[in-house]
């Protein structure tokens, strides 16, 4: 699969992200995309977790927080509402992400969107990662014929 030069920002999911637009009630703190095992997503990845957490800067009821990825990448769902939560505290949205087979060893853009009030408050671009499967580590210790 190919992916846009332009699009790819940083190499892994721990580059800060960035505001397309500011304000809205929900600023995002900090982002994680691993595995349903906790570890590193790989190729053919099923259930992995994209966790979100937001600072509630203002009246959050109602809002929405949509994800958009690449081909190869299933987000369910596609939008969540935000947990009710007062400003000044913290709320964690989380999505559970497929990653197709196909889908080649690397860094990929996600969008976020805030709604609020029916209209789109905030917008963040997030870059995660898409490991390579680890070497397995084996060897053949010693090899012998039996024969008949």
């Amino acid at each position: 699969m190919r992916r846009p030069a332009a699009l790819l920002v940083a190499l892994c999911a721990l580059a800060a992200p960035a505001a397309a637009a500011p304000g809205g009630p929900l600023l995002l703190l900090d982002y994680s995309f691993a595995s349903s095992a906790g570890g590193p997503v790989y190729p053919g990845s099923r259930g992995a977790t994209l966790t979100l957490v937001f600072a509630v800067t203002g009246p959050a009821a109602g809002a929405t927080v949509c994800v958009e990825a690449p081909e190869g990448f299933e987000v369910r769902p596609p939008c969540a509402p935000v947990p009710a939560a007062e400003p000044g505290s913290t709320v964690t949205v989380a999505f559970a992400v497929d990653v197709s087979r196909e889908v080649e060893p690397g860094p990929y853009p996600i969008a976020v969107d805030v709604y609020s009030g029916g209209a789109r408050a905030a917008s963040y671009s997030l870059v995660v990662e898409v490991s390579e499967y680890p070497d397995p580590g084996l060897r053949v210790v010693d090899a012998w014929f039996a024969g008949a």
